[in-house]
């Protein structure tokens, strides 16, 4: 493969065929250093997915603020003849649809190509750290999937590759960083918020006003936490790429002297 051909050519660099490997595998279960990956193109992508996922969130913040206006000029009896309200409502309930599709349709491609990423940094975790992570890369997206345990077990695996990440060396007795928790809880704040909305909507056979402007309020509060969580996602997206760029040229650099 020629340079031009190679998209980590930034990380190449000239060895000895006599010089022991960068890394090998050891007793302990840790990886080659080889086997890690420049994340570049991965993050580029989910940070983009993550921008479009925020200003859908913030559109269906906006068009369910509308429909809490239309709901109430209802309850008030703003509009002059029924023909006006049947409008305005027809037209709110489509907006609040259509949003409604974009935002699962977003959040649906951004939550494969997360997984992806995942895997991706928590591999390379394993590849810069000196000893043994304690959960897989496969894992830490298995994990989602289990009931119960994926209320932990992903935030685990993801505190786990940022620690290793960031001190690849002394990773074990380093604390986590708050910016992972926060995140992590924002993201169950969410699913809960997603959940009971869902839920109550399932159950409004005949609505009332308002019980209608109860389900607003709660669709409005989870587009404000998912725009809070998308946020934080592209924070974390971008620390993890400087975190193990720099420990990888770290480790190349020691290596070569």
């Amino acid at each position: 493969m020629s340079s031009d051909d190679n998209p980590y050519q930034f990380y190449e660099y000239e060895t000895d065929p006599n010089r022991e490997p960068l890394w090998t595998d050891s007793p302990r279960g840790s990886q080659s250093l080889q086997s890690y990956v420049d994340p570049s193109t991965i993050t580029t992508i989910i940070m983009v997915l993550l921008i479009t996922a925020i200003i859908v969130d913030c559109l269906g913040a906006f068009v369910s603020s509308w429909e809490a206006v239309v709901l109430r000029n209802i309850q008030s009896g703003a509009y002059e003849t029924q023909e006006l309200m049947q409008t305005a409502a027809e037209s709110s309930d489509a907006r609040v649809s259509m949003i409604g599709k974009l935002g699962l349709l977003a959040a649906l491609i951004t939550g494969i190509v997360f997984l992806v990423w995942t895997y991706r940094v928590c591999k390379n975790a394993h590849s810069l750290s000196s000893s043994p992570l304690t959960i897989t890369p496969g894992w830490a997206v298995g994990w989602y999937f289990v009931p119960i345990a994926n209320l932990v077990m992903p935030y685990n695996a993801l505190r786990q590759a940022f620690l290793a990440s960031s001190r690849p060396d002394d990773w074990q007795i380093q604390q986590s960083t708050p910016l992972i928790l926060f995140w992590w809880l924002i993201h169950v704040l969410g699913a809960i918020l997603g959940q009971l909305s869902f839920r109550m909507a399932l159950r409004l056979d005949d609505p009332t006003i308002e019980q209608l402007l109860t389900l607003n309020g709660v669709q409005i509060s989870g587009d404000v936490v998912g725009i809070l969580a998308n946020i934080l996602t592209l924070v974390i997206v971008l620390r993890f790429a400087r975190c193990q760029r720099e420990s990888y040229e770290q480790k190349v650099m020691i290596h070569d002297l």
